[in-house]
């Protein structure tokens, strides 16, 4: 058998050891730990949930989004809108989003950036409640993508005083004014203003001989209205031609409808916005006795 060269029990190799684990120990730097963000951003298709089946998804960059933005649903519906306000001021996230559905849906989102660039504690209220509604008002979202820290990266083991704030971002273009009508009063720069729609609706006062009929506009324009009823079965309906002014109620009379009977209703609103015709309301209902 061959010896080693150097033997592992002599004081050479306990000093070459020793020497060599000091050296190692000497030249190993301390690990820095990451600074926190300061300030988030946007970055590319985005997507959040909410607490009630629902989650938005949108496409930008950048603090201030000004964009198109979609709400999906459990049951498969959707519903788009657009972003009409809000940005990423350091960690705070400030969102509030024009729907497509109703007049004046607007919901506004707010919340906090975590270290880890996700919104776990955000919450969502409806802008404008109107008086007869019973559906969804608040709920609370978290982020399904993180959002990108846009900080500069500090420099380690270096002091050259406070670091330079990040440059402002560059202003948006200017907002477009909506023509009288809209349900918004702007849009971002290059969108086109949502036209008024199913802001009519048709309710009924019930007496022995004839009904009182009220139609009821939520739209700032007025117009000119059609009321067909039509039976079932061949009796003898009733129609109504009338106007109704922005924000206006129109009442009339019609007889009531006869027994074993129902009756298709249809009332339809048409007006000027932006220089066009357009149906700015429709009400569909079956009525009998």
């Amino acid at each position: 058998m061959s010896r080693p060269l150097v033997s592992t029990s002599t004081p050479l190799y306990a000093l070459a050891t020793a020497m060599t684990a000091a050296g190692l120990l000497a030249v190993t730097p301390p690990q820095a730990q990451a600074a926190p963000c300061n300030q988030f951003a946007f970055d590319g298709p985005f997507e959040l949930a909410g607490s009630k089946g629902w989650w938005v998804k949108f496409n930008t960059t950048g603090t201030t989004p000004r964009t198109s933005a979609t709400v999906h649903f459990v049951d498969g519906g959707k519903v788009d809108g657009t972003i009409i306000g809000g940005s990423v001021q350091g960690r705070k996230v400030d969102l509030s989003i024009v729907w497509g559905d109703k007049p004046n849906n607007i919901w506004d989102f707010h919340g906090t950036v975590g270290d880890d660039g996700h919104v776990n504690d955000g919450g969502e209220q409806l802008r404008n409640i109107p008086p007869d509604y019973a559906g969804e008002v608040a709920a609370s979202w978290r982020t399904v993508t993180p959002l990108k820290c846009i900080d500069a990266p500090a420099q380690a083991n270096t002091d050259t005083g406070p670091a330079a704030p990040p440059p402002p971002p560059p202003p948006p273009p200017q907002p477009v004014k909506c023509p009288v009508g809209s349900p918004v009063p702007e849009v971002p720069a290059g969108q086109t203003c949502p036209a008024p729609k199913d802001a009519i609706r048709v309710t009924f006062t019930r007496a022995p001989l004839q009904w009182t009929v009220s139609v009821t506009n939520s739209a700032d324009i007025g117009g000119n209205c059609t009321y067909n009823a039509t039976a079932n079965n061949g009796t003898p309906g009733a129609s109504n031609n009338f106007t109704i002014a922005p924000k206006g109620t129109a009442n009339f009379n019609v007889p009531a409808p006869a027994p074993f009977t129902t009756y298709r209703v249809v009332t339809s609103c048409t007006g000027t916005y932006d220089g066009k015709q357009i149906e700015f309301g429709r009400d569909e209902q079956n009525v009998s006795l």
